[in-house]
C-alpha cells in the first residue's frame, strides 16, 4: 500500500491520497523533517523504517512525500515527479512561484478545487505500466481503420477556416483512457507524460460534464511549464471521445464546428461499426493479441 502527500514549504497541507487533507499534524511532521535537512544545506531523499519506505521530493515551495511498503525509493521518487507534473497541469510553475512569492503561507487547496485528477493519476501508477514506461497504450484496431479515422480528422481540418488550421495544435480520438488516432500541427509535438495529463483531465471530469462539450485550460509541463493550452473535448458516444488542443482561449466555437464536421464524416464512414467493436473488445489479454 502506498500513500502520497503534498504540502507547502510552510507546512500547509495541500493533498493526501489516503488520509484526510486536514491532517495538519502529519504534514507538520513532514515539514519539520525536511526543514531540518534544508537548514543544513542538504536534502532528504528517502529512508526506510520497518517495512515502510519513505521518499521525498522538493520542487520549489512544494514538498512531496510518498510512504509505501511495496515500492522502492527510486520508484516512489519517480511517482512523486509524475505527481508534480499533474500539479503543474492545474497550476503553472509561474503561478505557483508568484503565489508563494507574495505570501509564503498561501493555501493552495481552494485553487486546486477537485482532487479527482490527482486521485486518478495516482491510481494509474498501479493500474497499468504506461506511466512506468513513459509510454501510451492504443486501442487495438486494424491499421486501415486507424488510417481512415486520421483522414477524417485531417479532411475536416482542411475544410475549416484558415484560423482554425493555425490554432489547432493537436487533435485525437480516444476511448477508455487510450488513444485511437492522433493528428498534430507540424511544428509541435507532445510527449507521453503530457498526454497522460490530458487523458486524466478528460476522465476525471464529472459524468454530467462528459455528456456535453467541455472547455478547460491545462498546462502541459513538458510542452510549456509556464502557460496554458485550452482543451476542448466531447464524447461522441458512450466511450468514444474527441479531444482538441489550442493556444487560443476564444476558439471554443470554431472547435465545436470542427467537431460537427467530424461527426458528419463518421456517420457515413463504413468502418465505424468495426471501430465500436474494437473499443468494446478492449482490454484484451496477451493471448488474444493479433498483429494485423
Amino acid at each position: 500500500m502506498s500513500n502520497f502527500y503534498i504540502l507547502s514549504c510552510s507546512g500547509k497541507p495541500i493533498y493526501s491520497r489516503q488520509n484526510s487533507i486536514t491532517d495538519a499534524e502529519t504534514t507538520a511532521f513532514f515539514q519539520t523533517i525536511l526543514s531540518f535537512f534544508l537548514d543544513d544545506q542538504d536534502s532528504l531523499i528517502s529512508f526506510t523504517a520497518g517495512s515502510f519506505t519513505w521518499a521525498f521530493l522538493i520542487k520549489g515551495p512544494l514538498y512531496y512525500v510518498a510512504v509505501s511498503d511495496a515500492c522502492s525509493d527510486s520508484m516512489l521518487r519517480l511517482q512523486l515527479d509524475w505527481l508534480h507534473s499533474q500539479m503543474m497541469s492545474i497550476l503553472t510553475h509561474y503561478q505557483i512561484s508568484r503565489l508563494f512569492q507574495d505570501r509564503i503561507s498561501v493555501d493552495l487547496r481552494p485553487l486546486l478545487g477537485s482532487t479527482a485528477q490527482l486521485d486518478l493519476y495516482i491510481d494509474s501508477f498501479s493500474g497499468h505500466l504506461d506511466s512506468l514506461l513513459d509510454a501510451l497504450s492504443f486501442i487495438k484496431c486494424p491499421p486501415k481503420l486507424r488510417k481512415d479515422l486520421s483522414q477524417v480528422l485531417k479532411q475536416a481540418l482542411t475544410n475549416s477556416a484558415t484560423h482554425l488550421k493555425s490554432c489547432l495544435f493537436f487533435g485525437m480520438l480516444i476511448a477508455k483512457n487510450r488513444l485511437i488516432t492522433f493528428i498534430r500541427h507540424k511544428k509541435h509535438a507532445l510527449v507521453p507524460s503530457d498526454l497522460h495529463l490530458l487523458l486524466n483531465l478528460v476522465y476525471a471530469s464529472d459524468s454530467t460534464i462528459q455528456m456535453a462539450e467541455s472547455w478547460s485550460p491545462i498546462c502541459l509541463p513538458k510542452f510549456n511549464p509556464n502557460g496554458f493550452l485550452y482543451c476542448y473535448f466531447s464524447f461522441l458516444g458512450p466511450d468514444l471521445c474527441l479531444v482538441l488542443l489550442s493556444p487560443d482561449k476564444d476558439a471554443f466555437f470554431q472547435l465545436s464546428e470542427y467537431k460537427s464536421r467530424i461527426v458528419d464524416s463518421l456517420s457515413v464512414l463504413p468502418s465505424v461499426p468495426q471501430l465500436l467493436l474494437c473499443i468494446q473488445s478492449f482490454p484484451f489479454s496477451l493471448s488474444k493479441l493479433l498483429f494485423y
